[in-house]
């Protein structure tokens, strides 16, 4: 005797796995990239690097900057103005030798000692 069977494929909500994500990595971001270059390091996937080579051997930065904005917040979870964000974030690309890199916040120099994003 055949039985018939409804199969309905199982989901996950977004929200979900975005939450798990957060408890592992203590990153508060939505994203997933973050979270899996945070997990992962050199093991992530090319696309979740913050660089990749280009055929020719140069390396090419890709996000670096938001990654070592994270890793700043990250690192000083008190308060930190945008110039001192700025600054950090230039320290940790030069540690991790990205020599191209000029990262600067768009704001007025009056809000460069303000508070980053109302912190």
């Amino acid at each position: 005797m055949q039985q018939n069977f409804s199969i309905s494929p199982k989901t996950i909500p977004f929200q979900a796995v975005l939450q798990h994500l957060i408890s592992l990595t203590k990153t508060n971001t939505s994203d997933i990239g973050t979270h899996l270059l945070e997990l992962f390091h050199s093991d992530a996937s090319i696309g979740h690097q913050p660089y990749h080579h280009d055929g020719e051997g140069s390396r090419k930065a890709y996000g670096a900057f938001n990654n070592a904005g994270e890793k700043v917040l990250k690192e000083n979870p008190g308060a930190l103005s945008n110039k001192q964000i700025v600054g950090m974030a230039r320290e940790v690309l030069n540690r991790q030798e990205f020599e191209n890199q000029h990262p600067c916040s768009y704001c007025s120099d009056k809000n460069a000692d303000a508070a980053f994003l109302c912190q």
